[in-house]
């Protein structure tokens, strides 16, 4: 199948555990949410840049920190659609200076900067028709995942007490001193015990 369209889109999350959106309004549609961004085009050097181009045309936006996260794709008649998701910190964020093609086109409907929590249970996310579902459903299932790689404390969230595993003493310390993306999940990286 033929790729008809790749795009590259930012879930940017501020330093209060909100996740940045654009609200859309669209003549004779109901209003939902989506993630800034847009289409890669030929000048963008790769999906990152294009992502940080569209965030900063869409909401005068800048990030750091950003890596790819999640990936959506659709068909249609022209062809795959590619979606590419980065996860990234908000850096600042002036709506003067937004500046993309979507603004001067007539009928494209409203672009409104808005701000969803993350925190809590994940209702404030719940209650929105963020698109598309898939994305929705996977920020949901990874709230404090993606807030603790966005570098956002979850202060009313103490972690769990770390206990040694059964016959590795010391491991906790030697884990600990390891990068955070480094350290092995006690689930999934570690060898399975044998009964």
């Amino acid at each position: 199948m033929t790729v008809a369209r790749r795009a590259a889109r930012g879930i940017l999350i501020d330093e209060d555990g909100q996740l940045v959106l654009i609200r859309r309004t669209k003549p004779g549609l109901p209003v939902y949410w989506t993630t800034p961004g847009g289409g890669i085009e030929d000048e963008d050097a790769g999906a990152e840049a294009a992502m940080h181009r569209e965030i900063f045309e869409e909401l005068g936006a800048t990030a750091t920190g950003a890596f790819p996260v999640f990936l959506v794709s659709d068909s249609s008649r022209a062809g795959l659609k590619i979606h590419y998701f980065f996860l990234a910190r908000l850096a600042s964020l002036d709506v003067s200076l937004r500046n993309g093609p979507e603004f001067t086109a007539s009928g494209k409907g409203r672009y409104d900067p808005d701000r969803v929590s993350l925190r809590g249970d994940g209702a404030a996310l719940a209650a929105i028709d963020l698109r598309p579902p898939e994305l929705k459903a996977f920020i949901l299932a990874n709230r404090e995942a993606l807030l603790a790689d966005a570098g956002v404390a979850i202060p009313d969230e103490a972690p769990p007490s770390p206990v040694p595993p059964a016959g590795r003493p010391g491991a906790l310390a030697a884990e600990a001193a390891l990068p955070s993306r480094s350290r092995p999940d006690s689930r999934r990286d570690r060898p399975a015990r044998l009964a």
